[in-house]
Order: structure tokens, then sequence, then C-alpha cells
């Protein structure tokens, strides 16, 4: 993905597109029946490979917010404060499992955090 992005020079509609694209195959692995393995499979693989340009093309774009403000903006800064909210919100995702006793808060959550990182993450 991040090879025709290039290309095409789309990379923000090539980051939305592998992230609804990524996020549409968890709803789908979300209903898909016990016990089918092959189609969990299926869904997993093309999940997977949506799911894996989206990460360099959001380091791209970290790295071009960087260049255009030199003065103000750290990659390294950015990349920590990213991974510490991950961990925050790992945290409480598990907390709420926990609590709750299910599973589905970590598709519900997923369902609701994942349009919004898309959403700021292009703004």
């Amino acid at each position: 993905i991040p090879v025709m992005a290039d290309y095409f020079q789309a990379h923000v509609w090539a980051a939305i597109l592998s992230h609804a694209m990524s996020s549409l195959t968890m709803v789908l692995f979300y209903i898909t029946p016990r016990g089918r393995f092959t189609v969990a499979a299926c869904i997993m693989f093309v999940g997977s490979f949506f799911n894996g340009g989206y990460g360099p093309l959001v380091d791209s774009a970290v790295f071009q917010i960087c260049a255009k403000h030199k003065t103000r903006t750290n990659f390294g800064q950015i990349r920590l404060w990213g991974c510490v909210s991950w961990g925050i919100c790992v945290y409480a995702v598990s907390f709420l499992m926990e609590i709750l006793n299910s599973v589905d808060v970590m598709w519900l959550a997923y369902s609701v955090l994942a349009p919004c990182a898309s959403f700021f993450s292009y703004l």
C-alpha cells in the first residue's frame, strides 16, 4: 500500500483506505461464527495486508509534519506520546473487560477509537 501511495502521491487517502479496510476486517472477524477457522484465517490475512501499510504511512505523515514545523515538533516526542496513549488505552480497556467480564468491550472500544484515531491523524 505505501508503494501505491508513493506512485499516486495520495498518502492521506491511502492511509484512510488502509485504516478503513483494516477496521472493516476487524468487524467481519467479530461477526464470524465460532468454529470457522478457515474463514477467520482468510479475514485475518486480508486485515493484516491492509493494516501492514498503515504504520509506514503514519510515520511518513509525522515526518512531513516535523519537516514543516521544524522548531515546534520532535519526531521522538510524537512517537513517545503516541505509545504512552496506546498504553493507557490498553490498560483502560483491559480494566473494563475485567470489571464487566466481557470481551465485547474490546470490540466496542475499537469501533469507537479507530475512527477517532483516523480522523485526528489527518487533520
